[in-house]
């Protein structure tokens, strides 16, 4: 791993590495690195995609609800336990938002 300091910024940013395994990189992005999670969203956000478009059929509601569903997952990053792996929690994460478009969409049309 490589730091880069930029010109006018008081922090120092992580150049990520590839190589680096998920609980790296979820250690990384814990501690601040922009790169790092951004390295986790795009391992990660074409199979949340797949499972929101699985449960909404909706192309749009798809890809809002995947990135709702890892701006959560940026806001909740330090709470996160390494109980599961990133991709199940993010993933769930998505699911409940999924779910609860299509319980209001069903209640919307029911009322």
């Amino acid at each position: 791993m490589q730091r880069v300091l930029r010109p006018m910024e008081t922090t120092l940013e992580l150049v990520v590495d590839n190589k680096l395994d998920e609980r790296e990189l979820v250690k990384l992005a814990q501690d601040g690195s922009r790169e790092a999670y951004d390295r986790l969203l795009q391992r990660h956000k074409a199979f949340v995609y797949s499972v929101c478009y699985r449960i909404l059929g909706s192309s749009v509601d798809a890809v809002d609800i995947t990135q709702s569903a890892f701006i959560q997952a940026y806001k909740s990053l330090k709470s996160f336990r390494k109980e599961a792996s990133f991709r199940s929690w993010v993933c769930r994460i998505a699911i409940n938002a999924s779910t609860e478009l299509v319980r209001r969409e069903q209640r919307r049309l029911h009322i």
